[in-house]
């Protein structure tokens, strides 16, 4: 899933344990965490589409907004280890003197949407950009996909399941996705940008793949509200870091602001971890989650959506 982080944007997603326990059992903002054994086993096909399918990709829509600015989740990551996954795109807000007629490319192109989406149903009908536009939600059963030509580029990811770190990873930039609705109709998807990323970085959990899977060194970002719940849990993890591989990672982010022509943003407490130490780093990780390996992001308060409604509660009690 991707959000904007404090020092630059990530792609997220987020995890959790028995193979097909039912997400109910489990607190509504709970996220599997690194060394649950859900996220390294291969998910089960979905074989039934009922309404208790469809209330588990709203629960999931639900988990998505109470954790943050994220645009995807896989099933696995909330205990349910079928092939099932969600994403939102959101289309963003420009000043209300931004030129009628740069806007539209301009918010295809902030939002992955670059060049049109093609959306095919199992009748052959088309939809077009704006009809996504309208909904900006996406559920995926049983999703499979091919890449369209050999063009890569890597994007910043991070992972729910993986609180507090980041790093780039290779994705296909277009691909052809097949799919099933919630009905259980078969669609077709070309797309490419964010839309391809997330669905790329999703799938990997129905196959038991992290996105740390794919890259050798990691970033860590002490602003994220984890590591101030767990500040010893950091302190850990800024032990294992590579002075020498910390100074070049911050001379190259410096190097990508002045590209892309925005503000570059030092932290002390942001940081790199050389290969070496990823696995050491990981298990830090897995301490998060406890000896269950999850963590119930209702903790990270005001972020959730249970704070966030207690908060108007007692506003309009006033």
């Amino acid at each position: 899933m991707y959000i904007r982080g404090s020092f630059f944007p990530i792609l997220v997603a987020a995890g959790m344990a028995t193979l097909n326990v039912s997400a109910a059992l489990f607190a509504e903002h709970e996220i599997c965490i690194f060394g649950n054994d859900v996220l390294r086993k291969k998910a089960e096909p979905i074989k039934k589409f009922d309404d208790a399918l469809k209330q588990r990709v709203e629960r999931m829509f639900r988990v998505m907004k109470a954790t943050g600015d994220g645009v995807g989740l896989a099933a696995p990551q909330i205990g349910c280890s079928e092939q099932l996954v969600v994403a939102q795109v959101k289309m963003p807000t420009l000043p209300e003197d931004f030129p009628e007629e740069q806007k539209e490319a301009l918010q295809k192109e902030i939002s992955g949407l670059s060049k049109m989406i093609e959306l095919t149903d199992h009748t052959g009908k088309a939809t077009t950009f704006d009809d996504i536009v309208q909904f900006g939600r996406f559920a995926f059963a049983n999703p499979v996909w091919k890449p369209v030509g050999d063009t890569k580029a890597p994007s910043r990811e991070a992972c729910l399941s993986l609180p507090g770190i980041m790093a780039k990873v290779p994705r296909y930039k277009k691909i052809v996705l097949n799919f099933q609705d919630l009905d259980g109709h078969p669609y077709t998807l070309q797309c490419d940008g964010l839309l391809a990323q997330i669905i790329q970085h999703e799938t990997d959990h129905l196959n038991g793949i992290l996105y740390v899977d794919h890259i050798s060194d990691l970033c860590v970002v002490g602003e994220m509200p984890i590591w101030e719940v767990f500040p010893e849990l950091y302190e850990q993890m800024k032990a294992l870091k590579d002075e020498v591989l910390t100074k070049n990672k911050v001379e190259e982010s410096r190097q990508e602001a002045e590209q892309e022509g925005r503000e570059f943003k030092s932290s002390e407490k942001t940081f790199w971890i050389s290969e070496k130490n990823k696995e050491k780093a990981l298990a830090i990780i897995g301490k998060i989650g406890g000896e269950d390996h999850m963590f119930d992001y209702d903790t990270l308060l005001p972020q959730s959506e249970t704070a966030n409604n207690a908060v108007e509660a007692k506003s309009e009690a006033k």
